[in-house]
């Protein structure tokens, strides 16, 4: 959860996605009665349906795609100059990392 966090602070409103998301590929235990049925509290009358159309399938497909978009962001505009400045570092420091190595 502290990398979704992080991750919403970039990208605001991704942690509510990922919490959508999340429930509807792998609910718990509250999630699958929610899921499954419908209480009537006042009456005591308990209703069993599926209803996980209802609640994710009108999202869905738009939560997917922008979750999508950010990958596709991050992977081809972040990732490269980052993996370069990596690349750059580890020869810069290559003699104090080999001295190092064995310190662990």
């Amino acid at each position: 959860m502290t990398v979704i966090e992080k991750c919403d602070s970039r990208y605001t409103g991704i942690k509510d996605l990922y919490a959508s998301l999340s429930e509807s590929a792998h609910p718990n235990y509250e999630g699958i009665c929610i899921g499954y049925s419908t209480v009537d509290r006042e009456n005591y009358i308990t209703t069993f349906s599926n209803r996980w159309n209802d609640m994710y399938s009108k999202n869905h497909i738009q939560n997917m795609e922008m979750c999508s978009s950010v990958f596709y962001f991050e992977y081809n505009e972040e990732w490269p100059d980052a993996f370069e400045n990596l690349e750059a570092w580890i020869v810069q420091n290559d003699g104090m990392l080999e001295a190092t190595k064995n310190d662990v």
